[in-house]
């Protein structure tokens, strides 16, 4: 598992990662500031000097791999199956896109979304979850070329135009989704000790460990 940061000011004599390094990063996150809260409890604690010395695990590698198996067993329907595809391909043949949608892209966003309804406690994915979870999914895989930069352009304003083009499957229930051995029952007894924001970050480590392939890339220029 690679958790890269990357400082979008100090940028100066370093080079962009290949946009097939890039491919391998599940998702790509903006950190921002820290709220106003956040920001004067950490002024507040400045006699501590050494944070990362504070840092405890969480969760241990069983606990990962039984949150795994639970994301295993998530339903996708095949009409988001067919929307993911769709916008894909609709990615390729975009205005101002160079480099669309890789099928690995696709996977990524599949992976996440099927994450993404179980920290919802659900056991079945929603034409929503893949319209929440493009922007940080799609981000930093959809290459823009000079003209988009030269008309100011930027990426969100396409990945919206893509989720506006394709149109979103209805939701309807399947009667393949009973059919499902899916422990709610096993789900909260993960859930309660940790919390859901907690499960969520196991659920995308594990699918980090296994998109990345093994592979490790240099961390001064790639997104989380």
């Amino acid at each position: 598992m690679v958790i890269a940061t990357q400082n979008p000011i100090e940028q100066a004599g370093t080079y962009r990662l290949p946009e097939a390094q890039l491919d391998r990063f599940l998702m790509k996150s903006s950190v921002g500031y820290p709220d106003a809260q956040a920001t004067e409890d950490l002024l507040q604690d400045a006699k501590t000097r050494d944070r990362a010395g504070l840092i405890k695990p969480i969760m241990s590698t069983d606990l990962i791999e039984s949150m795994s198996a639970i994301a295993d067993e998530v339903y996708v329907d095949p009409a988001i199956i067919t929307y993911v595809r769709e916008l894909a391909e609709a990615s390729r043949d975009a205005d101002h896109v160079k480099l669309g949608l890789s099928v690995r892209g696709c996977l990524a966003l599949i992976r996440v979304c099927k994450t993404w309804a179980v920290a919802n406690g659900r056991s079945y994915v929603v034409p929503q979850d893949v319209a929440d979870l493009a922007h940080p999914v799609l981000g930093h895989r959809l290459i823009l070329d000079g003209e988009a930069v030269f008309r100011g352009v930027d990426i969100d304003e396409v990945i919206d135009g893509l989720l506006k083009q394709i149109a979103a499957p209805p939701y309807a229930s399947s009667s393949r989704m009973g059919d499902i051995e899916f422990s709610f029952d096993a789900f909260k007894r993960l859930v309660t000790p940790l919390g859901r924001s907690l499960l969520l970050i196991g659920l995308l480590a594990w699918l980090l460990a296994v998109f990345g392939g093994g592979r490790s890339c240099e961390s001064r220029q790639s997104p989380v």
